[in-house]
């Protein structure tokens, strides 16, 4: 489970970087699954440490944007 751990500490370290992840890059990047990763970013969010978006995430202070360009787009 080492790994798993590691992983999505890297994935929080990138998040915070960035502001927004996405599946297909982390999974490229890890050489994973994007089910793998999708499992990783539910855990995390379960851990309120990241918010779900179709497709990636975003830091939990980056929700208010995230909901205004969902309104933008539908």
């Amino acid at each position: 489970m080492k790994k798993a751990a590691e992983r999505r500490n890297l994935i929080l370290q990138r998040l915070d970087e960035e502001g927004q992840i996405f599946v297909t890059e982390l999974s490229d990047l890890f050489k994973v699954s994007e089910v793998t990763i999708r499992n990783d970013l539910d855990k995390l969010e379960k851990n309120n440490l990241l918010i779900r978006a179709h497709g990636g995430a975003f830091k939990t202070s980056n929700i208010a944007l995230a909901v205004s360009e969902k309104k933008v787009l539908t």
